[in-house]
């Protein structure tokens, strides 16, 4: 809140939503329903960059500089994890997905908390999910809509050409998703494929 509060613009809508959630679940006694999405952790770190891009410190109109800034960060590794299971879910609803089974094949598992019944799932699998398991979860039929997608907001040439320079060593990656945050959820097949992505400067790469 104080990095942002420093640019002097507003904060993006989502921090006012998230806090009136907040509160809401903190007074709420009735039971509800959490679906919670985990994502290939350097996809999820470089996207967020950009989601916010006027108030991070990324360079925003040198590429080569942000990809050099991202690829420090992503190499020190300590924002590419899923600590926000243990930060907000575990102390608000009292479950760590982490600490829970999760079938990695199929791509989810359900979850009953104390207060909240739980889905979570991979986002790489969202889109087949959501006919069936995603729909059944909420008890409505559900179809798949494409938003937000980083290729399609004003910064996405900028987006693109970054994505197009970036490229992780090996080493790098094998360190990312060697931590537990990303083996609980993902195969090995899946982890491979990230790294492939990461490390080929011929791959298209979209997050």
């Amino acid at each position: 809140m104080e990095r942002f509060t420093e640019t002097g613009k507003d904060f993006p809508l989502h921090f006012y939503v998230g806090r009136l959630l907040r509160w809401y679940l903190e007074l709420t006694s009735h039971r509800i329903k959490v679906i919670t999405l985990v994502r290939d952790p350097v996809a999820r770190y470089i996207s967020a960059q950009f989601q916010t891009l006027d108030h991070e410190p990324i360079p925003q109109d040198d590429p080569d500089a942000a990809v050099r800034q991202l690829q420090d960060t992503v190499r020190r590794g300590r924002k590419v994890r899923f600590d926000w299971f243990e930060r907000e879910m575990k102390t608000l609803l009292g479950v760590n997905p982490l600490a829970e089974p999760f079938d990695r094949e199929v791509g989810y598992s359900l979850l009953n908390a104390p207060r909240a019944d739980i889905l979570v799932l991979k986002l790489e699998c969202l889109s087949d999910l959501i006919p069936g398991v995603v729909s059944s979860f909420v008890g409505k039929e559900l179809s798949v809509v494409q938003a937000n997608r980083g290729n399609k907001k004003d910064y996405a040439d900028y987006y693109q050409e970054v994505l197009k320079r970036l490229q992780l060593t090996e080493e790098t990656c094998r360190e990312v998703y060697s931590h537990e945050h990303v083996t609980h959820f993902y195969t090995s097949g899946e982890i491979d494929q990230f790294v492939q992505k990461w490390t080929d400067q011929s791959a298209v790469r979209q997050t």
